[in-house]
């Protein structure tokens, strides 16, 4: 294309646009060469950014199953050649090289058996996660159960892939065969999110070697060991536990477990630990220094009949959140001592059973609780039959509801001071002094009992008490009152000249002496005398 331009200077005029027309297009061209080089180089970047973040996310575990293993060669045959030569090798899965076995397996269980043809479970993990599996030294088809053809001992190596593995809950769950357990470094659990139920019930487990676990992402590890009644030792001073929120029943069952250390457990997460111990009869030492309990909300039953404990210090335990303590200390018969000093409890409501027959412990100190929002109570020092000295302030406790149980067998009890007791809403006082006898006086004078409907046995068995004097007592809603001073068996004197209400005269003198005097008010008198024992003297209270 031309322009049309007249006048002088034309052609000058006409050659330069033809020149500004013919360069347009180079320059368009290296523009365009240009911006594709520097495109690519950006993608080319982008690209490599990419793979060296995969590369660096991936080093820990690529580094950990490339890493090569060694371990030294074990003798496994039962006797020595006739020339005495030892026999020794790997484990069928490993590979000899340079005199040392190259690790190849992710763990190895031993199973025993009673009889031949003996079927068992051997664990639960899914199929594709088993790369290789041997079976007594020989290779087997990846199997979850197996016939072992002889009785006693059979060892099983696994090789896993763990990349298709991110629970072991439940592994071994119930498996009543297993004798041992040995974790290798190949066994990568570093994304395993539940370790819940693994062992339980594995009756006869007497090893367990964990020390290559991997928890660090574990969120749940609750009966993991429970009901593991023959592990005598366990070492869990690896573990990582700043992520898990539930270790209730970790080690519930496990009865023939001496001693434990969780001082190294990270437990900031951690937001319940009932029944943790619960029926470790054989513990008598537990290091629990670490634990940090800010968030825990449940602590029922911790230590529930871990029989051989002496002395817990709990002395770091931050209890501020939790809302139950049931039974938490219960049947520690052996318990002499106890450190309950850093325990603020604002937001407790159930301390039912928390002391129930520790019978070795004389005193308890719990005048630092705060019970302002505490439900129940009942049984709370019920059969601490050496118990001497208590304190227990619960005048603020507005939402009271029984008294059951409270000192019951609470023998070596000689005063009981109930004057910081709120019970205007208790419903029940059933069994509440039963038992305790060695008190010889009870003053109960600021009790209230409008709301109470049951008072049976109340204060059975006081063969100390000689009188009592509970005329303040209102008994408008009573439903029981049997055997309320059954087996007090010096009982002489009874005021009662407050009680009304139709239920209060039927079995309220059953079991007692068979002579003494009750002190009745005019409304009663005649309902009393048709229930009181020949020779006891019904009074009529002078007004």
């Amino acid at each position: 294309m031309k322009a049309q331009l007249k006048g002088n200077g034309d052609k000058e005029i006409e050659e330069n646009y033809e020149e500004f027309e013919t360069d347009e297009p180079k320059q368009n061209k290296k523009k365009s060469k240009k911006n594709f080089s520097t495109i690519f180089s950006v993608l080319f970047l982008v690209v490599l950014i990419i793979v060296l973040f995969y590369y660096i996310g991936n080093e820990n575990t690529t580094s950990s199953l490339s890493k090569e293993y060694t371990y030294e060669l074990t003798t496994k045959c039962k006797t020595t050649d006739l020339d005495k030569m030892e026999c020794k090798t790997c484990e069928p899965s490993d590979k000899l090289k340079d005199g040392k076995c190259i690790l190849n397996h992710s763990f190895k269980a031993v199973y025993n058996t009673d009889e031949p043809n003996q079927k068992v479970s051997l664990f639960a993990i899914p199929d594709e996660a088993i790369d290789e599996m041997y079976i007594d030294d020989k290779k087997v088809d990846p199997v979850l159960s197996y016939t072992f053809p002889t009785a006693g001992d059979h060892a099983v190596l696994v090789k896993m892939n763990m990349k298709r593995c991110f629970t072991l809950g439940g592994m071994f769950n119930g498996n009543k065969n297993l004798i041992s357990i040995e974790f290798s470094p190949l066994f990568d659990s570093s994304k395993v999110n539940e370790m819940n139920f693994m062992f339980q019930n594995c009756e006869k487990l007497t090893s367990v070697d964990v020390s290559n676990l991997n928890t660090q992402n574990v969120a749940f590890m609750e009966y993991m060991f429970s009901g593991c009644t023959s592990l005598k030792t366990l070492d869990v001073r690896n573990f990582k536990t700043e992520n898990v929120e539930k270790m209730n029943s970790v080690f519930q069952g496990c009865s023939s477990l001496e001693s434990i250390d969780l001082s190294t457990w990270n437990t900031k997460s951690m937001k319940n630990i009932e029944y943790l111990f619960a029926r470790c009869t054989s513990l008598t030492s537990v290091n629990l220094s670490g634990f940090n309990t800010a968030k825990v909300e449940v602590m029922q039953r911790v230590f529930f009949g871990c029989s051989s404990l002496k002395s817990l210090d709990l002395s770091s335990f931050d209890t501020q959140n939790v809302r139950t303590m049931l039974g938490m200390f219960a049947g520690c018969t052996s318990l002499t001592s106890i450190n309950l000093s850093s325990f603020k409890t604002p937001k407790l409501r159930n301390m039912e059973k928390m002391f129930r027959d520790c019978k070795n412990l004389t005193s308890i100190d719990l005048s630092n609780f705060e019970t302002k929002h505490v439900l129940r109570v009942s049984g709370l020092f019920s059969g601490c039959s050496s118990l001497v000295n208590y304190k227990l302030n619960i005048s603020n406790s507005r939402h009271l509801v029984d008294f059951d149980y409270l000192f019951c067998d609470c023998k070596s009890l000689t005063s009981i001071d109930v004057s910081n007791f709120n019970t205007e809403d208790i419903l029940s006082m059933k069994r509440t002094f039963s038992g305790c006898i060695s008190l010889t006086s009870l003053d109960l004078s600021n009790f209230n009992t409008r709301n109470v409907e049951r008072m049976e046995n109340m204060f059975q068995g006081c063969i100390g008490l000689t009188s009592i004097d509970i005329s303040n007592f209102e008994t408008m809603n009573i439903e029981n009152l049997k055997g309320m001073f059954s087996g007090c068996k010096n009982l002489k004197y009874i005021d009662i000249s407050g009680f009304t209400g139709e239920g209060t005269a039927k079995g309220i003198l059953q079991g007692v002496p068979d002579s003494g005097r009750i002190i009745v008010n005019k409304k009663l008198i005649d309902k009393i005398k048709k229930y009181t024992p020949k020779k006891w003297n019904v009074v009529l209270k002078e007004i």
